[in-house]
């Protein structure tokens, strides 16, 4: 009787202590587990604040970028030099949107719109063509003015196109992260349009100046101005800067400028051509020539200036070396100055993005964490 009870009690204070025993142990093991994980979420928390502070760190130098970048005399600079296709800006900071720009919503009015300076632009083509005095009609091209005037239908129909393309999803995606554009239609219609305004900013300040100046031929200053005469020279370059600058909103680049000198070195190797190497003349100032002949000789008016010039201010075989240094001068001096103010003018016309910082699109990918 007193042997089981003694070692009942004994065995119990071992369980006993058994229990607490592992009682503590799971406790010290909790305790550990729970450091651990705590230990995990503040190293995370602290991984998470240094990302945090190198998104701000790198917003902030962004930012600095752009505003210093954002000078005026910087930007400048800056355009005189980047490239012509570009989509991201010369700030490094901002990039083209190409929806806004060439193709800008509501889709529907755009499209109205560029269709309404489309078919002003084709009827002045079309009346310019059935009006003309002339007979031979292969000579309508000979003028800078109808140059002009052609491209710009070609300018307008492409722009018109950008529109119709946008509508149906057809209309290239936005280039990633400032990417070139790839879409041949959007690069010409961006090509053709400071094109088509310096040729018709040449033709209208030429045609103006010389018809009130001209004394070689005597113009009635009384005679009522046709209106597609208004249109050719004057009135389609408000269509153009309506519908290049508030319609759509395409930007020019200084390096753009190659394309509008192309196309006047191309017009003056063709008045050469004509001058020299050609007996086409020029029947609406030829004095010998009638309806239904064609002059193949060289004649004079009786002022002394060659009628078989297409301008008579422009006539190589009575002053090559004035119109040498003149071209020159149009090429190398004023058309620069012409397409800078160009460039200044379509700045606050740019619908841009700003571009996200490398860090920005890692998050954005997935390669870190939010």
């Amino acid at each position: 009787m007193p042997v089981f009870p003694f070692f009942s009690k004994k065995a119990r204070m071992k369980a006993s202590i058994t229990t607490i025993a592992t009682m503590t142990t799971t406790t010290t093991n909790d305790n550990k587990e729970t450091e651990a994980v705590a230990g995990n979420i503040i190293q995370e928390e602290q991984q998470q604040q240094q990302q945090r502070q190198q998104s701000e760190q790198d917003e902030e130098h962004h930012q600095e970028k752009w505003r210093s970048s954002n000078s005026c005399t910087t930007r400048l600079m800056k355009e005189l030099v980047h490239i012509p296709f570009a989509v991201l800006e010369s700030d490094g900071v901002n990039a083209l949107d190409i929806h806004r720009t060439f193709a800008p919503e509501p889709y529907y009015i755009v499209t109205l719109l560029k269709g309404l300076a489309l078919v002003i632009t084709l009827d002045v083509f079309l009346r310019d063509v059935l009006l003309y005095q002339n007979q031979r009609k292969s000579l309508y091209m000979a003028y800078l003015a109808h140059w002009a005037l052609c491209l710009s239908l070609i300018y307008l129909l492409l722009s018109l196109t950008n529109s119709l393309l946008s509508m149906y999803d057809r209309f290239p995606g936005q280039p990633l992260n400032g990417d070139p554009i790839r879409s041949r239609i959007i690069n010409s219609t961006w090509a053709l349009f400071p094109t088509v305004l310096v040729l018709q900013i040449y033709a209208t300040t030429l045609h103006w100046f010389f018809r009130n100046n001209n004394n070689d031929n005597n113009i009635d200053e009384t005679v009522f101005i046709s209106y597609v005469d208004c249109m050719k020279y004057g009135g389609l370059i408000v269509v153009l800067f309506l519908e290049g600058f508030v319609i759509n909103h395409i930007p020019i680049r200084f390096r753009q400028m190659n394309y509008p000198i192309a196309a006047l070195m191309l017009y003056i190797l063709w008045t050469l051509i004509h001058a020299f190497h050609t007996d086409i003349g020029n029947p609406e100032t030829d004095d010998n020539n009638d309806n239904n002949t064609i002059n193949t000789t060289s004649t004079t008016t009786n002022n002394g200036n060659d009628d078989d010039a297409i301008y008579s201010y422009w006539n190589w075989k009575r002053r090559p070396l004035l119109l040498g240094f003149a071209c020159a001068g149009i090429l190398l001096f004023l058309t620069p100055i012409v397409f800078f103010i160009l460039v200044c003018f379509s700045l606050p016309f740019r619908r841009c993005y700003k571009v996200p910082s490398q860090h920005q699109l890692e998050r954005e990918c997935g390669l870190t964490p939010p």
